[in-house]
Formats: structure tokens, C-alpha cells, sequence
């Protein structure tokens, strides 16, 4: 991987949307933790989801609304807009694992060179 794509939000958007569509692979995270993100918003986003799956519900699109709105942090998730463009984009459920898996050497690459500077 070269240094234009360690901060890929791709992946993200891959992620998130995979949750959306497919609720149930908040379950199968790999270690995936929210600072592990490159955006404010998918972070917001990404702990919304896991507290709903937390409270053992699953984060699909009208639940990461309402859970959002109740908080008061919908704007920070990027508005209801930004949610359902999420919703509607297509990834392959099969390639989550991938996803997730390149989120976080993303991240470890960043505090690689963090640390080696």
C-alpha cells in the first residue's frame, strides 16, 4: 500500500454502509474500534451503530437515525441526508472482512509514521 492510500475513506464508506445493509456484521467487527477512523463523522456514525448493537439491537438505518437524533447527534453524523446516501451505496458483504481489515492497518500505518518521524 502507498502513502496516498493510507487515508483511503473508502473502507469507511464500505464499512458503514456494509452495517447499514446488513445489520448484523456489527457482531463481526475484528477489533475495529471508532478512533480507528479518519473522519469525525464515521466515527460518530461507527459508535452510533455499536451502541445500538451493544444494547443487542441492530443498527439499521432507522434505528442510526432515531438513536442519533435522540442523542442530538445527527448533525454530527452528517444529517439524515448523509446516512441514506450511505444506505443506498452497494458493497459485497463478503468483502466486510476486508473492509474492516484495511481500516484498521490503515490506522496502523499512521501511528507507524507517526512514530518513526
Amino acid at each position: 500500500m502507498d502513502d496516498t492510500n493510507i487515508l483511503s475513506i473508502e473502507p469507511e464508506y464500505a464499512v458503514l454502509s456494509t452495517i447499514l445493509n446488513n445489520p448484523d456484521c456489527i457482531y463481526s467487527l475484528e477489533g475495529l474500534k471508532s478512533y480507528m477512523f479518519v473522519t469525525n463523522t464515521h466515527q460518530n456514525i461507527f459508535n452510533i451503530m455499536q451502541d445500538i448493537g451493544e444494547q443487542h439491537h441492530l443498527p439499521d438505518t432507522a434505528m442510526v437515525l432515531n438513536y442519533a437524533k435522540s442523542l442530538g447527534k445527527l448533525d454530527m453524523c452528517g444529517g439524515e441526508q448523509y446516512i441514506s446516501h450511505l444506505k443506498s451505496q452497494t458493497y459485497l458483504r463478503e468483502n466486510f472482512s476486508e473492509f474492516v481489515r484495511t481500516i484498521k492497518n490503515s490506522f496502523g500505518l499512521v501511528l507507524f509514521s507517526c512514530y518513526s518521524v
